[in-house]
C-alpha cells in the first residue's frame, strides 16, 4: 500500500501448550509520521491480534500528549528525538502483558533513539524469565562513528541487563538504515 505502513510480524508456528508457551506477537514498523496511519495501525493490530507493536520514525514531540496516538487495551511507551523534528520511536504492549520501561541513560554526546522496555508475559518458555525489548531508530544521516557508538552502546545495555536479569530473553528491533 502506498505511503503505508512497512511491517514485519510474526507469530510461532507451535501451538501454545503448557509444555511449548508462544512468544508474544511483535510487529515492527517505521511509521515516517504516525499521526496520518493511526487508524490503518489500528486495523492492522487488531485484526492480527498484535501483543507488541514496535514503531520507528514516529515523528512525535513532548508537546503531543500520549492520548492523541493511544490504542484502546495498549499501554504506550515512547522517547520522542529531542532537538530536531522527525524520529523517535514507540512502543505499544497489550494491557494483558505486565511491562515497563527500563532505565538505560545515554553516557554519550549522542542522545540516541532507543526506548528499552521489560515484558512479562503469563506464559513464557522455562528458560526464561522475563523478555528485554529494545526499540531502535538508526537515522541515515549519523556519522560511522556515531554508529560504532550506537552499536557499543546496545551492546553494554544488553550485557547490564543479562546481570540484572540472568534469564532474560531479548528483543533488538528497528530501522536500522
Amino acid at each position: 500500500m502506498p505511503g503505508g505502513l512497512a511491517t514485519s510480524s510474526g507469530r510461532s508456528n507451535v501451538a501454545a501448550t503448557a509444555q511449548y508457551p508462544v512468544l508474544p506477537s511483535l510487529l515492527l514498523t517505521n511509521a515516517n509520521r504516525i499521526f496520518n496511519k493511526l487508524d490503518e495501525l489500528f486495523l492492522l493490530v487488531f485484526d492480527h491480534n498484535i501483543d507488541i507493536v514496535c514503531v520507528t520514525e514516529s515523528w512525535l514531540s513532548e508537546s503531543i500528549p500520549d492520548s492523541v496516538c493511544d490504542l484502546p487495551n495498549y499501554k504506550l511507551f515512547r522517547k520522542d528525538r529531542a532537538l530536531r523534528p522527525g524520529g523517535g520511536v514507540l512502543c505499544y504492549v497489550n494491557d494483558c502483558i505486565n511491562c515497563r520501561v527500563l532505565d538505560a541513560p545515554c553516557d554519550s554526546v549522542y542522545d540516541f533513539e532507543v526506548l528499552w522496555v521489560s515484558l512479562r508475559p503469563k506464559l513464557l518458555p522455562r528458560p526464561i524469565s522475563i523478555l528485554i525489548l529494545a526499540v531502535i531508530y538508526c537515522p541515515p544521516w549519523y556519522t560511522v562513528d556515531t554508529k560504532r557508538s550506537l552499536s557499543k552502546y546496545i551492546v553494554k545495555y544488553v550485557d547490564d541487563f543479562t546481570r540484572r536479569y540472568p534469564n532474560a530473553g531479548f528483543f533488538v528491533v528497528g530501522d536500522f538504515n
